[in-house]
């Protein structure tokens, strides 16, 4: 008898159901992104070809992307947890208004402020997300 003869039916069902479950989530992640890029596209395309302006959003895109992955990579043991993601969504809409409103009121923002604002806003992400998670 084979391995697989030997195992219950509803294990294999379970497998296909969270296979199933992931490739979903994995198409909503690309069509998010893909909403994402061509969102930015128009907008970029309906206010003219102002590379500095483009260039700051760019940025703030990076910088907002490599925190909240980082984010989320440090409390992946949680992902089922629902106040964490309530956490994470709510430091993310600060970080986006408040970085939103920064960047549409400076007009000429320097690369290497990106760099800088991402070293001290990382660290303090973290206390903010710690404090308000209990372990």
């Amino acid at each position: 008898m084979t391995a697989s003869a030997r195992r219950p039916l509803t294990l294999n069902v379970e497998k296909v159901m969270r296979k199933r479950k992931r490739r979903l989530l994995d198409f909503a992640l690309y069509a998010g992104i893909g909403i994402g890029v061509v969102t930015a596209v128009i907008t970029a395309a309906s206010h003219g070809s102002d590379m500095h302006r483009t260039m700051r959003w760019a940025g703030f895109g990076t910088v907002t992307l490599i925190l909240f992955g980082i984010l989320v990579s440090d409390y992946r043991a949680q992902r089922k947890n629902l106040r964490m993601w309530m956490v994470l969504g709510g430091c993310f809409f600060v970080h986006v208004v408040i970085g939103s409103l920064l960047i549409s009121r400076i007009e000429n923002i320097p690369p290497i402020l990106f760099g800088v604002l991402y070293v001290a806003e990382l660290p303090l992400l973290r206390a903010v997300v710690k404090r308000l998670l209990p372990n």
